[in-house]
């Protein structure tokens, strides 16, 4: 499943948000891993282990953050609900049922993350609105983001003129 929003003249700092949407899904007991792109961002977020598996409760978040500031995609995806399923269902034949409410709960909880997600996603986009007032350019290097004045990139000494 998947759902994206689109913003647009908002101005926003774009890995200021996807930091933040990270560290949500961190505070949410995730576990997080970010890749950049030139104008991306993509956290993966997880909650797995064996217990999990069995009860299928397995939970997998994918937000995309691409675009420019003033015209950029929030997209949030959800994985592992096929193996969720079968998981239900042998935990569920075996336990008489028992598993298939324990992973209706956590469907659930799940769905209601999910628009607690969106419902922060939307108040960052707001308090971040015109913060990308810097411009800034990506150093080909390593990625990250350097002011335009800079000649070498903070981050890793490569030459930016």
């Amino acid at each position: 499943m998947s759902e994206a929003k689109r913003w647009l003249n908002q101005n926003v700092k774009l890995l200021r948000l996807a930091e933040a949407i990270e560290q949500y899904c961190k505070t949410n007991d995730f576990e997080t891993q970010m890749s950049k792109g030139v104008d991306w961002y993509n956290i993966q977020a997880s909650k797995a282990g064996i217990a999990r598996s069995i009860v299928g409760a397995r939970r997998c978040l994918n937000v995309i953050v691409r675009g420019r500031a003033e015209d950029f995609e929030v997209a949030v995806g959800t994985g592992e609900w096929g193996k969720n399923i079968f998981a239900s269902a042998v935990t569920g034949a075996l336990t008489f049922g028992v598993g298939f409410l324990t992973a209706g709960a956590s469907a659930v909880a799940y769905k209601y993350f999910e628009d607690q997600l969106w419902d922060f996603i939307k108040s960052q986009i707001s308090a971040l609105k015109n913060s990308d007032s810097q411009p800034a350019l990506l150093c080909p290097k390593c990625s990250k983001h350097v002011s335009l004045d800079f000649k070498l990139c903070p981050y890793c000494g490569f030459n930016l003129k």
